[in-house]
């Protein structure tokens, strides 16, 4: 999944139109609709500013961006590329297209435009601005170069210190780099230029986990969710970091508001290489380990089967399952669930579907012992 950021650069449109009177008048509405939101008729009017003039490059970047916003990236990176025929020097048809070949998955060649941008500027004795650095880093994330990014989000600081994005995603880079001190310190930036954001509180809460401070994790996920109280993703991490401290009832607490929430809240936590989020099925999971803990194995034994109902290759409920079946003194609603044909089965199916190092040598030691 191509990650998604908390912050995203405003759109500026800093050129002005040379168009004749009519085009003109054509190209400021659209640019009024496209500023009030009504993409539909921001295109009609783009639309008519270049029939008035086909040859007119601010057209076909406020078009290209238009279609940008509605989705249509490669298209609009058409239009961008026409705009750069008519005038190769344009500087914010390179920004416009290095943007939207990033959001169609172009990282690569988005970083080229944002480059040539830069070079632009340079050339004219300018400073680059920092949404030219901001929205590399973000490509250079994309394509997981920490190092590269942690560099061009301290250049937009330079330029601008109260740039809340720059210092958020300078905190994703360096939490990936796994520097989660400087990382915290990035965040507590963010937070003192906005307090009312929970996303910004969320990815704080990850870098506070990762650095050991469970509390201050759990405390920055109580923020996130006192700022908006349908953040499942909030809920569920603060489950973890409570089945972590081992306060099982509250990880539980917390697992059941998560579960109870819409699901669909994907993109706004960016995953750093090689590590898995924490989705709906992991919330089972630990919801599932937690009531083992408590001895409610009907609802452990629930949960761990909601697993594999969620996600038919995930081993790790059949793992769990497979073992409460070999288990002989766990009884749910009257009735021993031993089996041992069915658990050695799903011990093995977890095992061939890639379980965990620890986990894997806990099954064949079972195996070994129970199944032959």
């Amino acid at each position: 999944m191509k990650p998604k950021f908390l912050i995203t650069a405003a759109i500026l449109i800093l050129f002005y139109p040379c168009f004749g009177q009519t085009g003109e008048n054509y190209f400021q509405n659209g640019y009024n609709k496209l500023l009030s939101g009504k993409m539909e008729q921001a295109l009609e009017y783009a639309n008519m500013a270049l029939e008035d003039d086909p040859e007119n490059a601010e057209g076909y970047v406020l078009r290209g961006i238009i279609k940008k916003r509605t989705g249509y990236f490669e298209s609009a990176i058409s239009d961008f590329d026409r705009a750069l025929l008519i005038n190769n020097t344009f500087k914010e048809a390179y920004f416009f297209r290095g943007v939207a070949k990033g959001s169609s998955g172009k990282n690569k060649e988005g970083i080229d435009d944002l480059n040539k941008l830069i070079e632009l500027y340079k050339s004219e004795g300018l400073s680059p601005s920092k949404l030219a650095y901001y929205n590399r880093g973000l490509l250079k994330l994309n394509l997981y170069d920490y190092a590269g990014a942690l560099e061009d989000f301290n250049k937009a600081i330079e330029i601008d210190p109260t740039h809340v994005g720059s210092y958020v995603n300078r905190g994703v880079a360096q939490t990936s780099m796994g520097d989660h001190k400087s990382s915290i310190a990035s965040y507590d930036k963010a937070v003192d230029l906005e307090k009312n954001s929970a996303l910004i509180y969320f990815n704080r809460g990850n870098a506070k986990g990762r650095y050991g401070d469970l509390e201050g994790a759990i405390e920055d996920y109580r923020k996130a969710i006192e700022i908006n109280p349908f953040y499942a993703k909030a809920y569920r991490y603060k489950g973890v970091s409570y089945y972590h401290l081992r306060n099982y009832e509250s990880a539980i607490s917390a697992f059941d508001k998560a579960s109870e929430l819409d699901q669909d809240d994907s993109g706004i936590y960016l995953p750093y290489k090689g590590e898995k989020t924490i989705i709906e099925s992991d919330l089972y999971l630990y919801r599932g380990k937690a009531r083992m803990q408590l001895n409610d194995f009907k609802g452990a034994f629930d949960d761990f089967n909601k697993i594999i109902d969620i996600d038919k290759n995930n081993p790790y409920g059949y793992f769990y399952v497979g073992v409460m079946k070999l288990l002989d003194d766990i009884e749910i609603n009257g009735n021993n669930i031993f089996n041992l044909e069915e658990g050695c089965y799903l011990l093995n199916k977890a095992i061939n579907l890639g379980i965990g190092k620890k986990e894997e040598e806990f099954a064949k030691g079972i195996i070994n012992n129970l199944c032959k």
